[in-house]
This record gives structure tokens, sequence and C-alpha cells, in this order.
């Protein structure tokens, strides 16, 4: 099981529908389908360690786009778990 946290220094700076700045602090878990297809395929695209940087890149521009969704004070309102919808 591996982990992603977007918190402390690596927070992930999003603005909402209505312009205004917001920081933002996330944390999951994956966990690799190992088969020697996926493997290979993982290795051939993006090398020995090079997943873990796209995987994380990608979950910033996720969560920066769902942000982009809500107002600040949908966001304020339900500051846990808002952008599990």
């Amino acid at each position: 099981m591996r982990q992603i946290s977007l918190d402390g220094s690596n927070y992930l700076g999003a603005r909402t529908i209505d312009g205004l700045p917001i920081n933002l602090t996330a944390s999951f878990q994956y966990q690799l389908q190992i088969t020697l297809d996926n493997v290979v395929a993982l290795y051939y695209n993006w090398g020995e360690k090079g997943y873990e940087d796209a995987f994380t890149r990608m979950a910033r521009s996720v969560l920066r786009d769902a942000a982009a969704g809500f107002t600040a004070i949908e966001m304020f309102q339900n500051r846990t778990g808002k952008l599990n919808e």
C-alpha cells in the first residue's frame, strides 16, 4: 500500500469557482495491481520510480479541478470530505 500526502509545505493551492484562493490538504492510499503485464507497462512508461511523481501530479490536477467547482462558502461549510462527491 502506497500513500500520497498533500499537506504541510506540500499543500495544494487552488481557486474556488468564485475565484478565491484556498489551500487544500489531502491524503490517499493506493495499491498497484501487481501482474507481469502491469509492472512491465508501468516500468516502460514511467521508469523505476517515475510513476509516483506522475500519480502525485495527476492527483493535484484532479483535486484542483474539483475545488474549482465549489464556492468558498461551500468549501468552508464542509471542510472535510467535500471533494468526495
